[in-house]
C-alpha cells in the first residue's frame, strides 16, 4: 500500500508538474497576447490620430476653398462693376464726342454766317463808298 501511495504521489507530482508547465505556457501566451493587444491599441490610437489630423486638414482645405471661391466671386463682381463703369465712360465719351461735333458744326455754321455777314457788310461799305464817291463827283 505504501508503494502504491508512493506511485500515486509520484503520478500526482508528475501531473502537477505537467499542469504547472501548461499553466506557465498559458501565462506566457497571455503575456504575448497582452503585448500584441497593447501594440494593436497603440497602432489604433496612431491611426485615429492620423485620421483626426486628416479630417482637420480636410476641414481647413474646405474652408480655404470656400474663402477662395468667395474671393473669386468678389473679384468677378469687381470686374463686372469695372466693365459696367467702363461702358458708362465710353457712352459718356461718345456723348461728349457727339456734343463736340455738334458744337464744331455749330461753330463752323456761325463762322460761315459771320463770314457771309462780313462779306455783306463789306459789300454794303463798298456800295456806300461808291455811292458817296458818285455823289461827290
Amino acid at each position: 500500500a505504501l508503494q502504491r501511495s508512493r506511485q500515486d504521489l509520484s503520478h500526482c507530482e508528475s501531473a502537477e508538474e505537467a499542469t504547472r508547465t501548461e499553466l506557465d505556457q498559458h501565462m506566457a501566451a497571455e503575456v504575448g497576447l497582452r503585448q500584441q493587444l497593447e501594440y494593436e491599441e497603440t497602432k489604433r490610437l496612431h491611426m485615429q490620430q492620423d485620421l483626426d489630423q486628416a479630417l482637420s486638414s480636410k476641414a481647413t482645405m474646405e474652408e480655404s476653398w470656400r474663402d477662395t471661391e468667395s474671393s473669386l466671386r468678389e473679384r468677378q463682381e469687381a470686374v463686372e462693376k469695372f466693365e459696367a463703369s467702363l461702358q458708362e465712360f465710353r457712352g459718356a465719351q461718345a456723348n461728349e464726342a457727339a456734343k463736340m461735333s455738334t458744337l464744331e458744326a455749330s461753330l463752323q455754321g456761325s463762322q460761315a454766317t459771320e463770314e457771309v455777314r462780313a462779306a455783306a457788310s463789306l459789300e454794303r461799305e463798298d456800295i456806300l463808298k461808291s455811292s458817296i464817291e458818285d455823289e461827290q463827283r
